[in-house]
């Protein structure tokens, strides 16, 4: 939300570098301040209760989590405008997308 703010002009916003850069690859966004002013992040926790695990919805977005952190340049990539992730995968696929979020 705090991006979408920013990108609509009504204020700055403070995220993470991967959830920013397609607004900033875009030229939506500016970066305010220089990697001396960034603060790395050693972890992520994914979170949800014991009974979810079983969904199918809940599989596929760990499936998608674990691709994309252990290939962050995908989400540099990806454009939180309107292009689908599940796109971008249907021409890596080469047409056969799997269920993704």
């Amino acid at each position: 939300m705090a991006l979408d703010a920013a990108v609509q002009g009504l204020g700055v916003a403070l995220d993470s570098s991967s959830i920013a850069a397609g607004h900033l690859h875009h030229g939506r966004l500016k970066k305010v301040f220089d990697e001396r002013w960034c603060v790395k992040v050693e972890a992520h926790f994914l979170v949800c209760p014991q009974r979810h695990l079983q969904r199918d919805e809940v599989a596929n977005f760990i499936e998608w989590i674990r691709e994309h952190a252990a290939c962050p340049q995908r989400a540099v990539l990806a454009d939180p405008s309107g292009s689908s992730l599940r796109s971008a995968r249907l021409s890596e696929d080469n047409g056969s997308a799997r269920n993704r979020p």
